[in-house]
């Protein structure tokens, strides 16, 4: 429904959505040409970033 609702990241196109009740963090990427939510990666909310 909102797909542009996640924040902005450092990679081009990219957005990140932290989950409410979990400590997940979901990226992903929006596909205008076909209306769909393409998810790149989920990470746990308490692993530290890769170098």
């Amino acid at each position: 429904m909102f797909p542009e609702v996640g924040h902005l990241t450092d990679e081009p196109g990219v957005r990140m959505f932290p989950t409410v009740r979990y400590p997940y963090l979901i990226f992903y990427t929006v596909n205008p040409a076909d209306a769909e939510i393409v998810i790149l990666h989920v990470r746990h909310g308490a692993q530290q970033p890769r170098p």
